[in-house]
């Protein structure tokens, strides 16, 4: 009776094990999508008034879809098949609010600002310091509508003197508090230096920035 009780206890032992580390493989996949919210379903379509970033799959395998402001179709005609064989669902993560129209808000790190109503935008990307979310700095993209203004701050990837290999496209940054040099459409490895970009900010630590495109 007793070995019967050992097995079955070695048995939960090893279940609790095993569930735990699934849990910690799911959660290792999910911080790919740091911030996401899981929306719907696969081949289910979801709109969007706002600008929002968008991801399909599934368990650590993703397509993305940058600044959307219009619906979107979660499936494989869409995005591609980041998963094939398995179920897989759609993701979002909406810009942030920022202020009214006519308002002003000032960013430490470089952003992607965004200006409108009703998935009526206008976008400055890469700015920092103080930004005037107005007709006059953006453009008027909904005429006779009360607008707002979002924003995506640019995503922390490297410190001084490192190197990141960026997958795809994507805007960089290089500097500190409030104080950067931008470069555009960078692919590859880059290289997180003031050779490589001059030095915004001398005798200051800086760190590296990445807009995803």
């Amino acid at each position: 009776m007793k070995a019967i009780f050992n097995i079955i206890a070695l048995f939960a032992a090893t279940l609790f094990i095993n569930n735990a580390a699934h849990a910690q493989l799911e959660l290792k996949a999910q911080s790919k999508l740091e911030g996401y919210t899981e929306i719907c379903n696969e081949n289910e379509t979801k709109g969007f008034l706002v600008p929002t970033d968008v991801a399909y799959g599934i368990n650590g395998k993703y397509k993305h879809k940058y600044r959307v402001t219009a619906p979107v179709k979660f499936n494989n005609q869409t995005f591609g098949d980041p998963a094939p064989g398995v179920a897989k669902k759609g993701y979002a993560k909406p810009y942030k609010l920022a202020v009214k129209e006519g308002e002003s808000k000032s960013f430490n790190v470089p952003v992607v600002a965004a200006y409108g109503i009703n998935g009526e935008f206008f976008y400055k990307v890469g700015v920092f310091g103080m930004v005037h979310f107005n007709n006059n700095y953006f453009g008027d993209p909904a005429p006779g509508q009360q607008k707002k203004g979002y924003y995506k701050p640019f995503k922390k990837v490297a410190k001084e003197g490192s190197t990141y290999k960026i997958t795809g496209r994507a805007d960089v940054a290089y500097g500190a508090n409030g104080k950067y040099i931008i470069k555009r459409n960078v692919t590859g490895n880059v290289q997180f230096t003031n050779s490589t970009f001059g030095d915004p900010t001398p005798g200051v630590v800086k760190a590296g920035y990445i807009n995803q495109l």
